[in-house]
């Protein structure tokens, strides 16, 4: 799902873009405690990013591409 809405940064007009990917894991576990230990850890992680970069082109001008980079959430 992707959300995009108007924002404004610094007195600079922006837009907002939100993206939510949902993925589907699986993996069977000998128990429902090692399943939700498992998930516990999962949602956990906090070193996982991506990386977005953007290339312009405005008003007769390319411009050097920009990246950022964010870390992943995870929910459940």
């Amino acid at each position: 799902m992707k959300k995009v809405s108007d924002t404004v940064i610094n007195n600079v007009k922006m837009v907002k873009i939100n993206v939510n990917r949902p993925f589907t894991f699986f993996k069977s576990y000998a128990s429902n405690k090692d399943a939700l230990n498992a998930q516990t850890l999962f949602i956990g992680k906090t070193d996982d990013t991506v990386v977005f970069t953007s290339f312009s082109y405005y008003n007769q001008q390319n411009y050097l591409p920009q990246s950022e980079a964010a870390v992943l959430v995870y929910t459940k």
